[in-house]
């Protein structure tokens, strides 16, 4: 992956001093938009800049502060793609699942959470809401009755 172009960078590196400031007064909504603007920025395809990485998280991060975690659907994709591992990535199942669980997708969260729970147990889910494993142990036990 490589970096962005200098001026671009430049460019970015201007919305995120913006971005600290309303974010140190909890002015989310105005967070939101300059790392959007950030966001558009960034040329395309997107997901191929080294740092896209950190932007999308720190989007995805927003977006949990003001409890709009659904809106981060329009970037799962980039996400993924910017991974390498893509969608098998820890942090990209992650966010993936919640933001599925989050916009009603329960059975793609599902899949998200079950490879994460088959591969590392319960360790991912520490210091997310509980509401998430809690779903996914339900459910697990729910398909095992249906299935066995």
């Amino acid at each position: 992956m490589k970096e962005w172009p200098i001026e671009i960078k430049r460019n970015i590196e201007n919305l995120l001093l913006e971005v600290g400031v309303f974010g140190k007064n909890g002015d989310w909504n105005s967070v939101e938009k300059l790392y959007l603007k950030a966001w558009a920025l960034v040329p395309s395809p997107k997901y191929s800049w080294s740092d896209s990485q950190w932007l999308l998280l720190e989007i995805f991060s927003v977006y949990q502060r003001k409890g709009e975690i659904w809106k981060f659907m329009n970037f799962i994709n980039d996400l993924e793609m910017a991974y390498p591992e893509g969608e098998n990535d820890g942090t990209v199942a992650m966010i993936s699942g919640i933001v599925y669980f989050e916009s009603g997708q329960l059975s793609f969260a599902y899949e998200r959470f079950d490879y994460l729970y088959k591969k590392f147990k319960s360790r991912p889910f520490q210091g997310e809401d509980k509401k998430y494993l809690e779903f996914y142990l339900k459910e697990s036990a729910s398909r095992k009755k249906h299935t066995g």
